[in-house]
């Protein structure tokens, strides 16, 4: 009787080993969540910055900011009441010119006529040509369609008019247009400091013209943003989240970046810091546990017979190349539509996996034979 060779055992043990269970995932999609957040319209009643400023008869609709690369940028979009005459206007070509006994591409020729708008209940025609509006000789459609936008709604306009040989008055109440809208955005860079090597932050300093916005009225004005967090490290476990404002530190206001470098200089690798911060309409204080090195990895490997490995996102042991037991612990930062999660997984596997644990946020399982899953919901 033949038997098979140990390699090809070891292979086939693995593969059995490997579709029990997963890997347990790292990742971190703060970037994906900081390329566009949104901003609660009521924040520009603190001020908007000059360059944001509404003009006349423009209505805020919506604002967002995205932070990357050091930089913070902010869109408006407004929409403006803007005056409509309900025709489609064109060039005056040569044919259509001769008729009216005009020069070619002079005025502005009535392509059609909306028969519910205003230019329709004014007795403006098709064909028709407009050579004057409001007193003023019209030279293209494109100038005309710019004077009328900006004539007020509901007000009387006087439209000079070319029909055939004929040169005739049209007056019509200028209708309004609220759908036209139209987007400005402005860019500040940040002073930023990367400290997840002591605590698993990265902060950034908000611009003073852009604060009011950014943080909403009446809040703190002493404040860093956080703007990422290392998987894994100090502030993860403290649930220190992304877009929180850090407003002290031990007591002391940040203000500025250095004063957050001053705050943080004399504090001791494993002593525990107070950091006091904002969350949307929350106050809250953390406890954040400062490292010599939260983003230093370690381990060890013995022939794969035992092997351990240490990274701040993920730390994994094995024996006998993970067929025997083979443990993980994950941590990741995903991106909810309300934000972000912070997950930590674990899972382990005993004997190729006959026995295989693995627990998530909101679920844990157990199975046997790599095919009878007891489960528990956990949220």
């Amino acid at each position: 009787m033949r038997t098979l060779p140990v390699w090809l055992l070891l292979g086939c043990a693995g593969l059995l080993q490997s579709c029990a269970v997963q890997d347990c995932s790292t990742r971190d999609e703060t970037k994906e969540l900081l390329g566009s957040i949104e901003i609660p319209v009521s924040h520009a009643a603190a001020g908007l910055p000059d360059e944001l400023k509404l003009e006349e008869g423009e209505v805020l609709r919506r604002l967002k900011f995205s932070i990357r690369k050091g930089k913070m940028k902010v869109e408006r979009i407004v929409e403006k009441e803007v005056g409509q005459l309900g025709a489609q206007f064109g060039l005056l070509e040569a044919e259509p010119a001769k008729l009216v006994g005009l020069e070619p591409f002079s005025g502005a020729r009535v392509i059609a006529v909306d028969e519910n708008g205003a230019a329709a209940r004014g007795g403006l025609q098709a064909d028709d040509v407009v050579i004057g509006y409001m007193g003023k000789a019209v030279t293209s459609p494109d100038q005309l369609e710019h004077w009328v936008e900006e004539s007020e709604p509901w007000q009387p306009a006087e439209l000079r008019v070319k029909r055939g040989a004929e040169t005739i008055q049209v007056i019509v109440e200028v209708g309004s247009d609220p759908e036209q809208g139209s987007s400005r955005v402005i860019e500040r860079e940040l002073a930023t400091e990367d400290d997840r090597r002591r605590t698993g932050l990265e902060l950034a300093e908000i611009p003073g013209d852009l604060r009011p916005l950014i943080v909403g009225p009446g809040r703190p004005e002493p404040g860093l943003i956080v703007v990422g967090v290392l998987p894994g490290g100090p502030a993860f476990f403290a649930d220190i989240r992304v877009l929180d404002l850090v407003v002290s530190v031990d007591g002391a206001p940040l203000r500025t970046m250095e004063a957050y470098r001053t705050a943080l200089e004399s504090k001791p690798s494993g002593s525990a810091v107070a950091f006091a911060i904002q969350r949307q309409d929350r106050a809250l204080e953390k406890q954040i546990i400062v490292e010599d090195d939260a983003t230093g990895s370690s381990g060890f490997n013995i022939l794969g017979l035992i092997k351990r490995e240490n990274r701040p996102e993920k730390t994994e042991f094995e024996m006998v190349w993970g067929l025997l037991i083979d443990a993980e612990t994950c941590h990741s930062i995903k991106k909810e539509d309300d934000g972000l999660e912070y997950r930590t997984e674990r899972s382990w596997g005993a004997v190729l996996d006959l026995i295989a644990w693995r627990e998530t946020p909101k679920k844990k399982e157990l199975r046997l034979l790599w095919l009878f899953p007891i489960s528990f919901r956990s949220g």
